[in-house]
């Protein structure tokens, strides 16, 4: 009888296993003709409560999926309603003036992503991930950011007629992968997989993700803590070769970095311990542009590890570090 019990258990339990968990999320932007349709405004204040149907003016928003989650907001994470990825099918429907219908099957959904949809009468499916050919690396994925603390992989179509249902297609036809990949929204991977540090942070929780324009070429950029140390960065610049951001390795290497976004300049420092008594500094600023190597201190030290040292110090003159002066004796 115990036995039975056990077995009866098990069965249970494993269909849970397979599920995603309750932290998957899809955030929605319901647009028509370009105005935004603010179905949140059905939520009041201080409301937690999930709910499957939602109006805005004459649009109807509905969760007509077999394991109905419903949709939700909390306004102090986002501006937008958001929906639980609970199974890996999700169906929702939207009605215009209760006539115009809009159906999107939406499947293998196993991350966070923020999905605009521009209303457009018609059935579409949106096959995300299907974990084998047609699939992408996270990070080479567009992001948005929803407000300071949150970032989510953008995976917003720029032609939704695309996905429309028809019988002569097949089930290949509609992954969002391959038509990313088709209108060059994926870039190729910059960081060797075997990185510790390529391996997704953003899912980290307890690592920062920060956006600004760290070459100050007018195009925001961002940084990730590495997950080996949060006291320091990867840098990931917007690349208009590649209509995506590209790891820095230089920035990403340093010790230190300063940024005085007003003024639009630069400061970045890396300390080396060359030899057991030769410790090297480089100090890098933006010329051009171009993160650039403009002065260099050598210090020796008496002894191993001693506080007392000779700094030599190098300056860039006409693209090339010259000697500049030597300080004694310095602690």
């Amino acid at each position: 009888m115990k036995l039975i019990f056990q077995i009866i258990l098990i069965l249970t339990v494993l269909p849970c296993l397979s599920q995603p968990t309750g932290n998957q999320k899809l955030y929605l932007e319901i647009i028509d003709n370009g105005d935004t349709l603010h179905f949140e405004n059905c939520f009041g204040k201080r409301e937690l409560k999930r709910k499957v149907n939602l109006k805005y003016n004459n649009f109807q928003l509905s969760d007509i999926g077999n394991n109905q989650t419903g949709f939700e907001f909390y306004p102090i994470y986002s501006k937008f309603i958001h929906k639980t990825l609970m199974t890996d099918d999700h169906h929702i429907q939207i009605v215009k003036n209760k006539t115009d219908t809009m159906r999107i099957e939406i499947l293998n959904a196993y991350n966070v992503y923020f999905l605009s949809i521009p209303f457009q009468k018609g059935n579409f499916r949106l096959y995300i991930n299907d974990g084998l050919k047609d699939k992408w690396l996270v990070n080479t994925l567009p992001f948005k950011s929803l407000n300071n603390n949150q970032i989510v992989y953008d995976i917003s179509p720029r032609e939704w007629s695309i996905f429309e249902v028809n019988s002569s297609k097949t089930k290949y036809d509609y992954f969002i992968s391959r038509q990313l990949e088709r209108q060059q929204l994926l870039v190729k991977p910059i960081i060797p997989e075997d990185d510790p540090n390529f391996r997704n942070p953003r899912r980290v929780n307890n690592l920062k993700v920060e956006v600004a324009d760290f070459n100050f070429d007018e195009n925001n950029d961002y940084r990730e803590q590495k997950m080996n140390d949060n006291t320091k960065w990867n840098y990931f610049i917007y690349s208009e070769a590649v209509k995506g951001f590209v790891w820095d390795t230089l920035l990403s290497n340093l010790d230190n970095c300063y940024f005085d976004f007003e003024k639009k300049t630069f400061l970045g420092a890396k300390t080396t311990r060359v030899t057991a008594t030769l410790t090297q500094t480089d100090n890098y600023t933006y010329i051009n542009g171009v993160a650039t190597l403009f002065r260099q201190t050598q210090c020796v030290h008496v002894f191993p590890h001693s506080e007392r040292m000779d700094c030599s110090i190098y300056e860039l003159l006409d693209g090339k570090l010259v000697f500049k002066e030597l300080i004694k004796g310095c602690e």
